[in-house]
């Protein structure tokens, strides 16, 4: 398989039912074939049993999607408005080949430049710990405890500074000229 070839790209609106269960599949053998070095397995039954609400696909949800073909081999999900990544899962037989950075970068990239979001956080499996570290998160809290009573890492990563206008989207920009122009006027008629 070549990297190149995997389509990574926003997901729609609405998953489709069967997209959904792909994913469902895609996490849970994540959680028994990487997860399992680093839990019981009763915590990953506890994890697996976690996945059924339907919060993953909330309206209030974005998604990257890895694509091999028409096999989802990856996912990236964080919440629009507070920038809390939910869910960053890459399939074992894909793993080390990038996915997981490519799919990371797209959701910083689209929080930041559409949503200005200033920083971004996830709550982060011990397994998943050194991935995150090497993009450039930082631990915040070590060992929090969850409802399933796991041990995880509370992470955080300043993605910009408070809203520089090189990371708006081209619509916030246009509407922040528009309005600077307007002020401008007014107040030269006002003088």
């Amino acid at each position: 398989m070549n990297i190149q070839e995997i389509n990574i790209k926003l997901a729609d609106i609405i998953i489709p039912n069967n997209e959904k269960l792909e994913i469902i599949g895609l996490i849970k053998r994540v959680f028994r074939e990487v997860n399992i070095k680093d839990y019981t397995s009763v915590d990953i039954e506890n994890l697996n049993s976690t996945l059924d609400s339907g919060y993953l696909f909330s309206p209030r949800i974005v998604s990257f999607i890895a694509r091999d073909n028409n096999k989802i081999v990856g996912v990236l999900s964080a919440t629009k408005r507070t920038g809390v990544i939910i869910a960053a899962y890459v399939d074992p037989l894909y793993s080390n080949q990038g996915i997981g950075s490519r799919l990371l970068k797209k959701i910083e990239n689209y929080l930041a430049k559409e949503k200005s979001t200033q920083y971004i956080w996830l709550t982060c499996s011990l397994t998943a710990t050194i991935f995150f570290r090497n993009r450039g998160y930082k631990i915040i809290a070590r060992k929090v405890k969850t409802t399933g009573r796991l041990t995880v890492n509370l992470m955080g990563k300043k993605l910009i500074d408070k809203h520089p206008l090189k990371f708006l989207s081209k619509e916030i920009k246009l509407n922040i000229t528009y309005r600077f122009f307007t002020l401008l006027m007014y107040l030269k008629l006002m003088s």
